[in-house]
């Protein structure tokens, strides 16, 4: 190759590399302005259900549910204000970890002073469960036979593709909504590059609507003692709960611990090591999963909306049933303290709930 052909390759490589940086960064940008503004956005996760609480007036939010995907389909604040009148909203996010909600808490207490913050405890551990043909947890400890390994791992890796809870696509849509609304091409308005407050309004509130119904076959096993594989909670986590617990009580917020009934990913060893770090640190933790009871007639068959990893809208309404008689009972939390305007503005965030989305998928 002579001198004047590398040159040119050259020079072609660095346009080529220029145009893709420019591309990315101009498709960063107008992704922030295709997010839908206060509409229906129960098909993926984009920033205005993950950040929903910045679409909300500072300081007027009084419960934070934060936590993985489970919060998110399991805590409607939408009933919480229709019955309690009480203000709060899910931020969750695929795959959240307990150092993801640490800094989202941080970011929160910069527009919000929650009175209550409740950490759904799924974000602490990584690991999802698999069954033997009775419904009891196989312990997933090393084997030597190689058959048995490989079955084992086969096992495992269905189970964490099962659990993703479209998790990629998610992702691809938290980050890129232009790849998910390019509908908008046509809505697109001047406010929309400047309305910053706006692109977060969401009225369900981070809330996700799903009817769809998978029965769970385990749920009278799962959390039984038995062979279940041994659980910890890693350094960094152990950090990053910690560093929870100072933030909010830096911030004047209690914390409270949640398990939500989650059959795939949660078990007794995992319910053991939760309470034992809440009783070291005078924190209250709920696990529905263990006192399924308190969710009165909260059923398997029903609840859930893919076989046992995320309940529906049918489990997602006992629950936050359940959590409000909490907040009523065991934090003596009452009607949030809002004007007017603020008033209608959650009654009319209730009302286009039920008619653009409940009503919507009936």
């Amino acid at each position: 190759m002579n001198k004047v052909s590398l040159k040119k390759n050259l020079t072609d490589a660095v346009k080529i590399i220029c145009f893709a940086l420019v591309f990315a960064l101009t498709f960063a940008g107008l992704s922030n302005v295709f997010v839908p503004k206060g509409k229906n956005d129960a098909t993926g996760m984009s920033a205005n259900i993950t950040d929903a609480y910045l679409g909300e007036d500072n300081n007027t939010i009084d419960v934070v549910f934060i936590g993985n995907s489970d919060v998110y389909r399991a805590i409607n604040p939408v009933q919480i204000w229709e019955k309690e009148k009480i203000t709060s909203c899910d931020v969750g996010m695929p795959r959240m970890t307990a150092y993801d909600a640490y800094r989202k808490l941080g970011n929160l207490f910069k527009k919000q002073q929650p009175k209550l913050v409740v950490l759904e405890t799924d974000c602490i551990f990584t690991t999802s469960n698999t069954f033997d043909e009775q419904g009891k947890i196989i312990n997933d400890s090393p084997v030597n036979d190689l058959s048995e390994n490989v079955n084992s791992g086969l096992n495992n890796l269905k189970t964490q593709f099962k659990n993703l809870d479209d998790a990629i696509l998610s992702g691809i849509s938290y980050n890129f909504p232009l790849a998910k609304y390019k509908y908008r091409w046509k809505q697109i308005k001047l406010k929309d590059f400047v309305n910053r407050k706006g692109k977060y309004s969401y009225f369900a509130k981070g809330f996700i609507y799903d009817n769809q119904k998978k029965p769970f076959t385990h749920g009278d096993t799962y959390m039984q003692d038995g062979s279940c594989p041994k659980e910890v909670i890693d350094e960094i986590t152990m950090k990053s709960l910690n560093n929870i617990c100072s933030l909010c009580s830096e911030n004047g917020a209690q914390l409270m611990l949640l398990s939500v009934p989650s059959g795939n990913s949660w078990n007794i060893n995992k319910h053991n090591l939760i309470k034992d770090y809440a009783d070291e640190k005078g924190i209250k933790f709920v696990d529905f999963n263990k006192d399924i009871q308190l969710v009165s007639g909260f059923d398997w068959n029903t609840d859930t909306k893919d076989e046992g990893n995320h309940l529906n809208c049918f489990g997602a309404e006992k629950v936050t049933d359940a959590v409000i008689k909490i907040l009523k009972d065991d934090y003596r939390l009452e009607s949030s303290s809002l004007n007017d305007e603020q008033m209608k503005k959650w009654n009319s965030d209730a009302k286009m709930y039920y008619t653009e989305i409940v009503k919507g998928k009936k």
